[in-house]
């Protein structure tokens, strides 16, 4: 379309006209979602009703688009437009009464995973009864494209208005209303892609899968720049994965990440690559095409390797459940591309569809497992160390010089931030409880339970989902206390002194150095010899520190750490000193 087409007001009423006798309930939740979003930005606590409907209505532009896809092709019968509307509207109300709570920021990540999930509904709807790959291929490329084009053109408009608006204030004097520059995001987005996206949308099939001329662009793109970084974001999970085997350790808790990212990029580049060895004879295009899911394989071992790690160490969060749900789809299109005699390109984006659902939505998705997993653990942590007695935590029975304090702030501190607190407050007294509004649990919630508990300010110690940490086995710090005649405690935050404890600095970024002061003396000279970082980072954070002095053995437990691959952030440790005594 040439720019004055595009620009020409015939043109904007064309798209307009298209658009709303098309997908009218996808302009409606446009307009409404528009509309409610201005309103609730000029307040500082918006209803939660409001909220509400905009999360609705927000999920309904896409939502909408899908059922008309399906009615259109899969269901040809005048009537069945107004059976799936109808059934799209309970949907999105359901949805909108059925929030627990429209604020809190884990109602936003269940809301992405439906936004994902309506939007892969997008992709294959129209085609539930259309088996071609390339008529599928050609009308998914086009939408990706236009939807592309759209957001160009919308983020280059908004960019013009912005800086007009700037210019008439500075020359003219004119002040504007403190809300003129979100407004104007709220409506180019909300106006311009809508509008252009859905009048782009393919009308019939032999539109969409009619052959055009390919761009080399794609090709390039493809050929040249995505398939070699795939290829080296493979390089490198396969040569951690062999160090991982060569050195029998553990895997990062982060590495799963990297995992579920390179497998995306890999598979948005296999379907981008999916026709085009038939428009370009290169090898590399044949190839990639031919064996990227085999070279999957050796990524889901590792990736559910690093799952499996986490998992068992620290239980179950939102972001695990979700992680592990990818990692089962990745492995079920991984083995149905390599088994099946067919590739029918719709199993990706509807496996994917139902994959969100089921983790987003009834008793089995991701935030109720994660409670229920947490509130497990939590109820062992304390059986298992005798602190509940008539059903209610006794804070005398906490151990301040082991673990256990951190371990009952971190889980505490968990359920704080995903709104759980309300179900483990049955475990303190009614007196303490009455004095808590659980209208507004934040974090002086949790200090006033650690108060209540004995537990000192503990300087932003571990949570069980921040991963970059490892805790010393309970039954392995209890052992080591035995026949301890001293135990000293030292912390590290990133700094070069602590008047009080001694300083820790790295030298060189090669070894730790801890100067004592007063009755730590002994520990510069007894630690001289601590693992080089990179030793910390890949071992277990546990040392023994015995010098054959005849007189006193020694043992450090590095019980917390917060590290990075080139920097120590903090370090929590114990020294046990043991005198004339075997460990």
């Amino acid at each position: 379309m040439r720019i004055q087409q595009l620009l020409s007001w015939q043109s904007i009423m064309d798209v307009v006209k298209l658009s709303v006798r098309r997908f009218p309930m996808t302009i409606a939740c446009t307009i409404a979602s528009i509309v409610i979003a201005m309103i609730t930005y000029r307040s500082n606590d918006p209803a939660e009703w409001l909220i509400r409907i905009l999360l609705g209505a927000v999920l309904g532009i896409s939502l909408f688009v899908g059922l008309k896809l399906m009615a259109e092709n899969t269901f040809n019968v005048p009537k069945w437009k107004y059976i799936l509307g109808s059934a799209g509207i309970i949907i999105l109300s359901l949805y909108s009464i059925l929030i627990d709570d429209p604020k809190h920021p884990d109602t936003l990540e269940q809301f992405l995973v439906l936004v994902l999930a309506t939007h892969l509904l997008i992709s294959f709807s129209y085609f539930l009864r259309i088996d071609d790959n390339r008529k599928f291929w050609t009308f998914n490329l086009e939408m990706f494209v236009h939807f592309v084009l759209g957001a160009f053109y919308s983020i280059v408009l908004m960019a013009g208005l912005q800086v007009a608006t700037i210019a008439i204030q500075e020359l003219f004097e004119i002040h504007w209303y403190k809300e003129v520059h979100m407004d104007i995001v709220i409506l180019v987005f909300g106006l311009v892609l809508t509008f252009y996206w859905t009048s782009k949308v393919p009308t019939r099939v032999f539109e969409a899968s009619e052959e055009s001329e390919f761009s080399r662009v794609i090709i390039n793109m493809v050929k040249y720049i995505m398939i070699p970084l795939i290829i080296i974001y493979f390089i490198i999970l396969y040569a951690y994965g062999l160090r991982i085997l060569v050195l029998w350790s553990l895997p990062k808790g982060w590495v799963g990440k990297l995992c579920l990212g390179f497998s995306a990029a890999g598979i948005f580049t296999y379907l981008l690559n999916f026709v085009l060895p038939s428009y370009d004879k290169n090898v590399l295009l044949k190839k990639f095409k031919k064996y990227f899911f085999y070279s999957m394989i050796p990524v889901l071992v590792l990736l559910f390797s690093a799952l499996y790690v986490r998992i068992h160490q620290y239980g179950f969060t939102v972001e695990r459940y979700l992680a592990l749900a990818a990692a089962f789809w990745l492995t079920l299109v991984t083995f149905y591309f390599i088994l099946s005699p067919k590739d029918d390109l719709r199993i990706l984006p509807a496996s994917l569809f139902f994959t969100c659902v089921m983790a987003a939505v009834g008793p089995w998705n991701a935030w109720n497992h994660s409670l229920k997993d947490q509130i497990g653990r939590w109820d062992s942590l304390l059986n298992r160390h005798q602190l509940i007695e008539d059903g209610k935590i006794v804070p005398a029975r906490i151990h301040t010089d082991s673990l256990l304090p951190d371990q009952i702030t971190s889980h505490l501190y968990y359920f704080q931030r995903h709104n759980y607190l309300g179900h483990v407050l049955n475990y303190f007294p009614d007196t303490l409880i009455a004095g808590i509004n659980q209208d507004s649990i934040d974090y002086s919630t949790v200090e006033k339970l650690r108060k209540y508990l004995n537990i000192e300010h503990w300087n932003n110690s571990p949570t069980v989902e921040d991963g970059m940490f490892r805790i010393a086995d309970s039954g392995f710090f209890s052992d080591s206390l035995q026949n301890a005649s001293e135990v000293y405690s030292l912390r590290y935050w990133d700094t070069k002194t602590d008047a009080e404890k001694g300083s820790i600095s790295i030298q060189d970024e090669k070894y730790l150095e801890i100067e004592g002061y007063g009755r730590i003396d002994f520990l510069k000279e007894l630690l001289q010899n601590m693992p080089t970082q990179q030793n910390l980072l890949e071992k277990e954070l546990k040392l023994d520190l015995s010098p054959d002095d005849g007189k006193n053995k020694f043992r450090c437990i590095i019980y917390h750490a917060e590290l990075s691959t080139s920097r120590i952030f903090s370090i929590s440790m114990i020294i046990v000193r043991y005198p004339n005594v075997q460990k």
